[in-house]
């Protein structure tokens, strides 16, 4: 397989990912990062499962998380939702590229009655999904897709099947932490009301909302965000 590295996409904290090309077509490549950033968002992941007197494991290792995201990128598609088609993997994961921009960059540039619309329906999609027994675990708004108006999920590599209630809890976690500054309202009242129309919303734990708070300024602070 001869892929052309054409431009980096993201540095993120588990994963690099590139816009590549193979056989003149557009690819998007992930490579998965072991390190200390990793051992040290699991060790957080791991704290909110102590406030909760759970353990709920979540892969870590490279090879693990491919193999994780592959089988959750099958999953979602069998059940209808929209996901990239991985086309290969080894060492690092090689899917369709989608052209679109992410669910963060739509919201921040977009006007009220479009994040509204947006919000309602990944606020459906996002409890149907719990609903099946799916938590993505990292459910930033950076980790969705928008192409043509559809949601498409990616980043699947820590999400689980058989989900605890913590685990879903953690995607409105992630998710409301990762809302534009100037955006939350608009977009949080509907994607709530849209979570509603098919299941019912948990209320959010004020201490563990303020402890992931606490997290996410510390990391910004430090430079991994």
């Amino acid at each position: 397989m001869r892929l052309k590295i054409l431009k980096l996409v993201n540095y993120g904290w588990t994963n690099v990912s590139y816009l590549a090309s193979l056989k003149n077509k557009k690819v998007f490549v992930k490579f998965y990062l072991f390190n200390f950033r990793t051992l040290l968002l699991f060790s957080v992941y791991m704290l909110f499962c102590l406030f909760n007197l759970k353990i709920s494991p979540i892969p870590i290792f490279p090879k693990e998380r491919i193999e994780n995201e592959k089988r959750m990128n099958r999953k979602l598609e069998r059940l209808g939702f929209k996901v990239p088609k991985v086309i290969a993997s080894d060492n690092f994961l090689v899917r369709e590229w989608i052209e679109g921009e992410s669910l963060y960059e739509d919201i921040k540039n977009s006007s009220s009655k479009r994040i509204r619309e947006i919000a309602f329906k990944k606020g459906m999609q996002l409890a149907s999904l719990h609903e099946k027994g799916i938590a993505l675990i990292d459910s930033k708004t950076s980790n969705t897709l928008l192409s043509n108006n559809q949601i498409f999920y990616t980043d699947l590599e820590f999400s689980v099947s058989n989900a605890k209630e913590f685990q879903k809890y953690l995607d409105l976690l992630t998710l409301n932490m990762s809302i534009p500054k100037g955006k939350y309202f608009e977009f949080w009242e509907s994607f709530v009301l849209g979570y509603k129309k098919v299941r019912e919303f948990p209320k959010l734990r004020k201490d563990l909302l303020g402890f992931c708070k606490l997290a996410y300024s510390l990391f910004r602070f430090i430079g991994f965000l």
